[in-house]
């Protein structure tokens, strides 16, 4: 148990290494810029901090922060020869003209301004930690004539405040202004192109952000834990980002990259955002709830790590994938609905959510990945639905708490400490035979799992009942198929005016009902008993009455404008979960197109071939009611 409990602690130091200000990262750095429009991906995930171990073998222990060989230390860089001096308020810069680079200064120095040359060599560069051992500098000018900001040129400056960045500036390296605390203006010109991972990172008193017109590649946390931002703003005409409402999306607004940490604590996700970005709400510990759009399809890895405030997420079924710890660390998480067509529980992805106590795992699931409910100690028990075939290490480690354990018998595999330091456990139902049971492949340190009691052929849902909605008088049917010898069905129902679930008569698999307004919000589970009394409980679903679709409140009308104006057409329309579609034809057309403007209000710069355009928008709510508007 000591083993594991150090291996878990590993992990969670393994996951934390992205974020480490370590040299030996700073090669990714060089992969991301290599994309035209990129926002890096993080190696690992995050883990709260309070998981680190108390000893680390040497070889596994995390790289030190100090620079790669042949990088100066900022402690102990030295004038070098052939370089030169250059006074500055409370001291001097360290300049080499072989390579126009500012590569030190004393650590007196308060304030710097940087002249463009230098003994007639023009300044091109500020080198790695050129001013981390400058403990009191307040302020800094770079001029026009630089072109890089090397990574950690400026890391580890609590007292910095201002810095003015020159217009030539085309890189901002990785780490460059890393735990500068005090920092609170910083403009990004227009001339940058890339800023590198962990560039401004827990700049913790920074209010905003504007991204220049020229940024098109932001590295992975390039501004998380600056816990003071409050909006992202972005230049007109850059190719690759944009924002709304202070949030950073990319450009067509598809993907969402960063939510500032002192924004609200209430978010709803835009309608057409298809993804959240890795890292995207990274320790938003203010986020009380989240609500996602019908089309999401994907959350990236660490999206909500240490979103230790958020108590329940409801993930829509469009979602097919969920990042590694995508929301690990969430500790006041009670509540997760996960979409039904979700195949992989990734790693860690629900590590250390100590308040979780339930989880329903969709029937398309088969994998559950390693360490994916890591210390999740509140779950009580656990039914892995039908389609799992691989249990990967340390998926349930550390859940003291669960009791018992539904296993069916398509699992092949069973990883080394999946159940460990499991106490509480003490039942385990199989869907198979004894014999099936000895032909898995239990790892080791799973003892709890292999000295429970093991109650073999039990009754299991092979296919869980779904949620429905119909319309009014329509007949709404919920199914299940479930696998085990005399089988009999029982359905329990509750009402939205009801206060505990009660016993209906329907005895079959299937449960069908005429819906009405009574009946709307019905939820239903279903349990089945096979001939020695055994019994298996489904997951609870709800049957709902469909709404009559979206309703145009507004209609779009006809506009005039001149040649380079913008002509602006909307609509307005109610209804739930709406989304927007624009369809439109030219003169020299025989058919309509559907365009990529997908909000209410449709703009586009007159020009002679739009002359005479038609339009019509197409409204479509949750449900996929739609509703079309006048052309």
């Amino acid at each position: 148990m000591l083993k594991r409990r150090i291996g878990s602690a590993l992990l969670a130091l393994a996951l934390c290494l992205s974020l480490l200000p370590a040299a030996a990262l700073a090669e990714e750095e060089t992969e991301a810029q290599e994309e035209a429009v990129s926002v890096g991906e993080p190696a690992e995930e995050l883990i709260p901090e309070d998981a680190a171990p108390a000893e680390v073998p040497a070889e596994l222990s995390a790289p030190s922060e100090e620079p790669e060989s042949g990088a100066p230390e900022p402690e102990t860089a030295a004038l070098m020869e052939d370089t030169v001096t250059y006074a500055v308020t409370g001291g001097n810069l360290i300049f080499d003209p072989s390579t126009g680079t500012i590569t030190d200064c004393d650590k007196e120095v308060t304030e710097a301004v940087i002249p463009s040359k230098i003994g007639g060599v023009s300044v091109k560069s500020i080198g790695q930690f050129a001013f981390s051992d400058c403990t009191g500098l307040t302020s800094v000018t770079i001029p026009d004539s630089v072109t890089d900001i090397v990574e950690y040129a400026f890391a580890y400056i609590g007292t910095l405040k201002s810095v003015k960045i020159g217009s030539g500036v085309k890189s901002i390296g990785g780490h460059a202004f890393y735990e500068c605390h005090n920092l609170t203006s910083v403009n990004i010109p227009n001339s940058v192109t890339g800023i590198g991972e962990f560039a401004f990172y827990e700049c913790s008193s920074l209010p905003s952000v504007t991204i220049g017109s020229g940024v098109t590649s932001i590295g992975k946390c390039a501004f998380s834990e600056c816990s003071d931002l409050t909006a992202f703003a972005v230049a007109s005409g850059n190719p690759a980002f944009s924002s709304a409402d202070g949030v950073l999306f990319d450009k067509k607004k598809t993907t969402l990259l960063y939510y500032p940490l002192k924004k609200g604590s209430s978010y709803t996700v835009p309608a057409g955002v298809t993804r959240i970005g890795e890292y995207a709400f990274y320790d938003c510990y203010r986020l009380t709830s989240v609500t996602f759009p019908a089309g999401l399809t994907g959350i990236g890895n660490c999206a909500f790590c240490r979103c230790d405030s958020l108590p329940s997420v409801e993930i829509p079924d469009s979602v097919k994938t969920i990042g590694d710890s995508a929301f690990s660390g969430c500790f006041s998480l009670t509540s997760v609905t996960l979409p039904a067509g979700l195949t992989v529980l990734e790693r860690g992805v629900f590590y250390m959510c100590r308040s979780l106590p339930s989880v329903e795992i969709p029937d398309s699931v088969t994998r559950i990945g390693e360490d994916a409910f890591d210390d999740c100690n509140k779950l009580t028990s656990v039914i892995l639905p039908a389609g799992v075939t691989i249990v990967e290490e340390g998926a349930f480690y550390g859940c003291y708490r669960m009791k018992s354990v539904t296993i069916p018998n398509s699992v092949t595999s069973i990883g080394a400490y999946a159940f460990d330091d499991n106490m509480d456990l003490k039942d385990v139902y199989y869907g198979g035979t004894q014999q099936q049971w000895d032909a898995i492949v239990i790892g080791s340190n799973n003892e709890p799992l292999l000295s429970s009691a093991l109650h073999t052929r039990w009754p299991m849902f092979t296919t869980q009942p779904k949620s429905v909605s119909v319309a009014s008088g329509a007949t709404a049917t919920v199914k299940v198929v479930a696998t085990g010898d005399g089988l009999t069905y029982a359905w329990w129902y509750k009402d939205t005016t009801m206060t505990a679930f009660k016993k209906g008569s329907v005895t079959s698999a299937a449960y069908s009902v005429g819906m009405n307004e009574t009946r709307n919000g019905r939820q239903l589970y279903c349990v089945v008993t096979d001939k020695n009394g055994s019994t298996a409980k489904s997951n609870t679903v709800t049957i709902s009455m469909t709404s009559s679709g979206p309703t145009i409140t507004t209609q779009p009308k006809s506009v005039t404008v001149a040649a380079g104006a913008t002509a602006t057409v909307k609509v307005a329309a109610s209804g739930n979960g709406l989304t927007y579609a624009w369809w439109y034809k030219d003169t020299g057309m025989t058919a309509f197109k559907k365009g990529s403007i997908t909000t209410a209000s449709y703009s586009v710069e007159m020009t002679q071939a739009r002359n005479g355009r038609q339009l019509y928008c197409v409204v479509t709510d949750k449900n996929g009611n739609t509703a079309k508007s006048s052309t």
